[in-house]
């Protein structure tokens, strides 16, 4: 899937959105700025918009974004890397 090799099955996204500040929420000065730092939409409408133009088919970005994380949660066992890549 890449061009290094690395079988989609080993990659698993992961993207943050912070909502508080030290435990606290955002001091009120900072509110107007977080759009522009902090946007938890930027993945699919950024990065994926990137990844199709990229030739990734959906059905790879399915395995990138639904089974990959799935997978990882349910705890199941990741298939066995050919030799060439262990």
């Amino acid at each position: 899937m890449t061009e290094f090799g690395v079988p989609a099955h080993r990659i698993v996204v992961s993207h943050d959105s912070v909502w508080c500040w030290k435990g606290q929420p955002f001091p009120e000065a900072m509110v107007p700025h977080l759009p522009k730092v902090f946007d938890p939409t930027h993945f699919d409408r950024v990065i994926l918009p990137q990844l199709r133009e990229a030739g990734l088919t959906e059905g790879q970005l399915a395995e990138l974004t639904v089974d990959n994380p799935r997978r990882f949660f349910e705890g199941a066992p990741l298939p066995v890397l050919p030799p060439a890549l262990s």
